[in-house]
């Protein structure tokens, strides 16, 4: 495995690398950054948890410092901009030249954020769709000094209700600006909207068998169910018998996920809770919380599967299975990330849907799905890297 230092970054750029937590350029890493750092644009898709922002970001902010030129990230929600602003401030540190700016509909007005930007020589701005067009079109100078952009979990942002949205944001960018667009999985459509807004000679690295999409280091689960009593009932005794560290469970619905934090929290769990329900501040005041292991478990709504990247997260509960491969893939990739050990648990209640969504997974992915024994006896709970 090729080592950072081979891409010719500066020394300032790999002590941000090393503070981070990178050792050795993970594979999706090793084929993207010397891509943007050749300005090529590109089309990079990798499961989730193998460092794909760690991918662009380091090429990014290496290409920003050797071209004079500033970059702009764009995102479909403000939880995943935040988590991107985290990576790239780490790997930005020692730069005094780059500020990693924060741009989405609740982080103030246009013109504070324009302010922002305008402060450093050199911005990163991680922004939403909205957001970033809004500040393109009131701003030219930002606008017509963008380098580069990036469209990550770019499987979401090929949703109908963003597509006028991208194409203004390329109406005012630079024609030469390199462009990559980031995704753990690559659909039709995705790849229809990467020819319109890629160049010719794109770079193209695609995983086209879905049984790779899983990572190697998740052992996935199920409890098959008969009712919410035996869910709550599976879900305390798992917690009561494993040696767990930071945990994620998955809820179809806000109300489920309040009234399961709850129960949890009426048997003495330390819980965060996060939906869109909630305001930017409570939303950050609960991620502060998990990443800081004051809240040791994260209950959501399936729908945020994508904007949270926590390393350590060890297990992770579909307390309502996924019917959708790609949500129930983002899911379950919270946990065994970056080359840690993880394990999924999915309760399925013994109905035709359920048990054909999980029966569809299975197909899909490639994987057996085996049920929890009745001893809980899981050898991946005791064998978890903790490190």
């Amino acid at each position: 495995m090729s080592a950072f230092a081979e891409y010719g970054l500066s020394d300032e750029v790999l002590r941000g690398i090393f503070s981070y937590g990178f050792e050795e350029p993970s594979a999706i890493q090793q084929r993207v950054i010397p891509q943007i750092i050749a300005g090529n644009d590109c089309l990079a898709q990798s499961p989730s948890g193998t460092g794909k922002t760690g991918a662009y970001g380091i090429g990014l902010i290496h290409r920003m410092v050797t071209h004079r030129c500033n970059a702009i990230v764009v995102v479909h929600t403000r939880e995943l901009a935040r988590q991107i602003e985290t990576v790239a401030s780490s790997l930005a540190q020692y730069i005094a030249d780059v500020a990693v700016v924060c741009c989405t509909g609740g982080s103030g007005s246009h013109r504070k954020d324009t302010k922002r930007l305008r402060s450093s020589p050199l911005f990163l701005m991680i922004a939403t769709p909205g957001r970033c067009l809004d500040i393109l079109r009131k701003d030219a100078f930002v606008a017509r000094t963008v380098g580069a952009l990036v469209l990550d979990e770019a499987d979401e942002l090929v949703n109908p209700s963003f597509q006028e949205t991208l194409r203004g944001i390329f109406s005012v960018l630079p024609a030469d600006a390199l462009v990559c667009v980031v995704s753990a999985t690559v659909s039709d459509d995705l790849r229809l909207m990467s020819r319109n807004f890629l160049r010719e000679g794109h770079f193209v690295h695609e995983t086209q068998d879905c049984r790779a999409l899983v990572l190697s280091g998740i052992r996935q689960y199920k409890f098959v169910c008969q009712n919410v009593m035996e869910k709550i009932t599976a879900l305390e005794r798992m917690y009561q018998t494993w040696s767990i560290g930071a945990s994620m469970i998955f809820c179809d619905s806000r109300s489920k996920v309040d009234w399961l934090g709850d129960q949890m929290e009426s048997r003495g769990y330390a819980v965060g809770r996060i939906h869109a329900g909630l305001s930017d501040e409570d939303r950050r005041r609960v991620m502060g919380s998990f990443r800081s292991g004051a809240a040791r478990v994260l209950i959501c709504t399936n729908l945020l599967a994508r904007g949270i990247d926590v390393q350590k997260v060890e297990l992770v509960v579909l307390y309502d299975m996924i019917a959708v491969s790609d949500t129930y893939l983002h899911a379950i990739g919270r946990c065994g990330r970056y080359g840690r050990k993880g394990v999924s648990v999915a309760f399925v209640e013994n109905t035709a849907d359920d048990l054909a969504s999980l029966d569809r997974m299975q197909a899909k992915f490639g994987v057996t799905v085996d049920e929890v024994p009745p001893t809980l006896c899981v050898p991946e709970m005791c064998m978890l890297d903790r490190s």
